[in-house]
């Protein structure tokens, strides 16, 4: 009788034992009521005849939270990423928005929330399922007073740019230039070409002005984008006297330059005015080069 007694006690710690490990530290429930006291002097084993609660949503929730808090914590970055790629590609996912894994993390553990925040971000720009989550997670992290890295918006206007969300990326932007965050070179071409895309190179132009004022340079990639912005429209005064401007910043034109202007030109109507031009293109480009891929080019188009 002793002996099947011990069997039993084992067995009962054994249950217990097990039953305390499945559930989340992070969980509320408790094992026993709270209305009523356990009986003492009840059999052990009437303990594992009551079914074990089933995962809630909340719980894995949690879950999910702390993994992802420990792996930060760690340092584990690369693991991290996986974990947080891997969440946001679920279909079965606790959470249905970028945004709202972010504010449950930033609750859960709002010391780590900034490091959360470019993890996140950097994540969403390498899933090409999710081209609009970064924007809706980009305003969420500004509401919360958060301002990703340079490298992080760098990465996020080029995305944008290549995936044609070319209004987001001026409302980015212009949310840019509203802070206290000095915008590079490269944030100012992307914004740019993103006006020219919306045939809207009066905006760029306004963009292009407010760069030179902050006495940022301009690159020979933005000074093209306007030029063939304005070649479009047929300004082709507006776009010489860019480009004589980038020759005066002691800018070296490229292939595009000349191609973009001369094509400019035949297409409205003028191609007397390439051939005027003949003398200073030629001393900084090869004939062949420019007029193979650019003039004859032009010259066919207003045939």
């Amino acid at each position: 009788m002793v002996t099947r007694l011990r069997l039993v006690s084992r067995s009962s710690r054994y249950a217990t034992v097990k039953f305390t490990e499945f559930v989340s530290p992070s969980c509320s429930c408790r094992l026993f009521s709270a209305s009523t006291d356990p009986n003492p002097n009840l059999n052990p084993l009437h303990l594992n005849t009551s079914p074990t609660n089933p995962v809630t949503g909340d719980e894995e929730r949690h879950e999910k939270l702390r993994n992802l808090r420990v792996l930060l914590q760690r340092n584990r970055i690369k693991t991290a990423r996986g974990a947080l790629s891997s969440l946001l590609r679920s279909d079965s996912t606790p959470f249905t928005l970028p945004k709202e894994l972010f504010s449950a993390f930033s609750l859960s553990s709002p010391s780590l929330k900034h490091d959360f925040s470019y993890l996140l971000l950097s994540v969403l720009l390498n899933e090409s399922k999710m081209i609009s989550k970064p924007a809706d997670l980009f305003f969420a992290l500004r509401s919360e007073g958060i301002f990703p890295s340079s490298d992080s918006l760098t990465l996020f206007l080029d995305h944008l740019v290549k995936a044609k969300q070319f209004k987001v990326t001026i409302n980015v932007f212009l949310n840019i230039l509203d802070s206290d965050f000095r915008p590079s070179k490269f944030m100012y071409g992307k914004a740019i070409q993103a006006t020219v895309k919306l045939s809207n190179v009066g905006k760029g132009l306004e963009l292009f002005n407010r760069m030179k004022h902050d006495r940022i340079s301009p690159s020979v990639f933005i000074y093209n984008v306007l030029i063939d912005g304005l070649c479009k429209v047929r300004k082709m005064k507006d776009a010489e006297q860019l480009f004589d401007e980038m020759l005066a910043r002691r800018l070296l034109p490229s292939l595009i330059s000349y191609n973009t202007l001369i094509d400019g030109y035949c297409k409205a109507g003028n191609p007397e005015k390439s051939f005027k031009e003949d003398d200073r293109f030629l001393e900084r480009i090869d004939f062949n080069s420019v007029y193979s891929t650019g003039f004859w080019f032009g010259i066919g188009s207003v045939q």
